[in-house]
């Protein structure tokens, strides 16, 4: 029993290019 993979692959991915998008701008600022 649990949730389906593909699931939550998807919110992985979601949530990894979140963090990414938000890393990159502190970046952004920091430089």
């Amino acid at each position: 029993r649990g949730k389906p993979l593909f699931l939550s692959m998807e919110r992985y991915q979601l949530l990894e290019q979140q963090w990414i998008s938000h890393r990159f701008e502190h970046t952004k600022k920091t430089w």
